[in-house]
């Protein structure tokens, strides 16, 4: 005869989920063995002992995404022999406990399940099944009246209830259409090259973060080019000129400062001479006198006269010639040092002329370069970024040609959201443009309203197609305009979108609700 035993009833609180999420603890990043809203615990971890209470963050694969929270912790069990950690939930921030709640209720009420290593949605809903406990005859005798009367409103809340499913059913399918496949998004913008010509510099790269205002890349025209290499020529002339007036003038100042050397001391010489001549004039002058007063008193003919006569205007003639020799050298030592130097009637050197040729060649190599600069910086083409963001893509690289017109990279807005919705060709087929669509961010429990902003053929990444397990046609790109609730207004609107800019928001599956446009 069999025996029948009783089993005590489980004191957890919480159903426990095999499914798997990745937990970071202390560095290392394990599966865990089981897991619940309360808390989790892992096996084979081989790190240091863990603290009584730390932080762990959570990483949850839904969809081919990776949704990471931060979350405090409590140690309730340690055995370093099997690396088992057994943890509770501390105090955790409503964010992260809203999502842990959102996965364990989708995964215990049978609406996602695990699917290749992640967690997706299920398409078809199901109906958890409540198991009851049979009550005796005698508690059936006691209770029928009541659960009779319960019977009959729970079958009448049951048809409401049904009748409200099957109408919304009804709704959703003939005139609304959910698609799953749909993510927040940055709001991105193509940076064009602004003409046609060579990208000489590319001062970004992918992955980098920018202010509105720097420099992304340089764009230098084809016509600009060939212009830059005519000035830069001429600034090359222009130099050449100004070396060579500036050697010549060199030239000219050495040959100055010989000339006036040698000047000075002809100058002297001719001065020592002059002065001996003026002394002999006047001793020649005396020595007149004296034989005209010797004639006078009958010594001496008249002979002698003409004789001391001739003497003295002799040494009169070449006293005079000596002052000549030392004005012409005064004039030529004067003319030296202001910056002449003449070689009998003819002009050997003009230092001022070359001077101002020097100036004038200065002038002229300064207004090459300006010129030179000038259209360097105007011909550059220096795009800069149009706000504050981040590089998604570089296309090209930096010395390669560009068209006008031509996408150069692409920047993402970091400071709006925007939501992506991928269509296949049936779905696609009842879209348009501006529709009014509503938007559920469910793992942070958000509904908004958007309308359908563009409309685009732009490829989908073959591992994200892959992943969502559609064949896109088409990518909706949703801008959000408002909340869907209680408080719908602007200012709340407003707090919550900044609330997504905080957060890393970009990349959540987000469920679109579009209207079924039949026409």
């Amino acid at each position: 005869m069999g025996t029948v035993r009783s089993l005590h009833p489980s004191r957890r609180k919480q159903y426990r989920i095999k499914v798997p999420i990745r937990v970071d603890l202390n560095g290392r990043v394990l599966d865990t063995v089981d897991w619940s809203s309360g808390g989790f615990r892992i096996e084979g971890y081989l790190g240091p002992e863990p603290e009584e209470t730390f932080d762990v963050t959570l990483s949850i694969p839904f969809q081919g995404y990776s949704i990471s929270a931060e979350a405090p912790v409590i140690l309730r069990r340690y055995e370093a022999s099997t690396g088992t950690v057994a943890v509770e939930f501390g105090d955790v921030p409503e964010r992260t406990r809203d999502l842990i709640d959102y996965f364990a209720r989708g995964l215990l009420s049978g609406e996602m399940s695990n699917v290749e290593g992640a967690i997706r949605r299920l398409d078809t809903p199901v109906t958890p099944v409540e198991t009851k406990v049979k009550r005796t005859a005698e508690e059936l005798t006691l209770s029928y009246h009541i659960r009779r009367w319960l019977k009959y409103f729970a079958y009448l809340l049951v048809g409401l209830l049904l009748t409200w499913y099957v109408g919304s059913s009804v709704y959703y399918r003939v005139w609304r259409m959910e698609v799953t496949t749909a993510t927040v998004a940055a709001t991105v913008e193509e940076l064009l090259s602004p003409a046609d010509g060579q990208i000489s510099e590319i001062f970004v790269g992918s992955g980098e973060w920018v202010k509105a205002g720097d420099p992304l890349f340089q764009v230098v025209d084809e016509d600009a080019m060939a212009d830059q290499v005519t000035e830069d020529r001429r600034v090359q002339a222009a130099e050449r000129a100004l070396w060579e007036i500036e050697g010549r003038l060199d030239v000219e100042v050495q040959r100055l400062e010989v000339y006036r050397d040698v000047l000075e001391a002809r100058n002297s010489a001719s001065q020592a001479k002059l002065f001996h001549l003026q002394q002999q004039v006047r001793l020649l002058a005396r020595e007149r006198d004296r034989v005209q007063r010797l004639v006078a008193q009958g010594a001496l003919s008249q002979s002698d006269v003409d004789i001391a006569e001739a003497n003295h205007q002799a040494a009169r003639a070449q006293a005079e010639i000596a002052m000549s020799e030392v004005e012409i050298n005064a004039a030529n030592l004067e003319a030296i040092n202001q910056g002449f130097l003449f070689e009998g009637e003819r002009l050997q050197a003009n230092v001022p002329e070359m001077e101002v040729s020097l100036e004038m060649a200065r002038a002229e190599l300064l207004f090459a370069k300006q010129a030179s600069n000038g259209r360097r910086t105007s011909e550059a083409n220096i795009v800069v970024a149009p706000f504050d963001g981040r590089v998604a893509t570089v296309y090209k690289s930096a010395m390669t040609t560009a068209k006008q017109g031509s996408t150069v990279l692409v920047l993402e807005n970091t400071g709006a959201r925007r939501v992506e919705a991928w269509l296949t060709p049936e779905e696609s087929a009842y879209v348009k443009l501006h529709d009014t669509v509503q938007v559920d961010i469910r793992a942070l429990g958000r509904s908004f309203e958007g309308r359908v902003m563009s409309l685009g053929t732009t490829p989908m990444d073959a591992d994200k197609s892959r992943l969502m397990g559609k064949d896109p046609k088409l990518k909706a790109v949703i801008e959000l305009s408002g909340l869907v609730g209680d408080d719908t207004s602007p200012a709340q609107f407003e707090a919550v979108m900044k609330e997504l800019q905080v957060v890393d928001s970009v990349g959540l599956p987000v469920v679109v609700s579009f209207r079924r446009a039949w026409d």
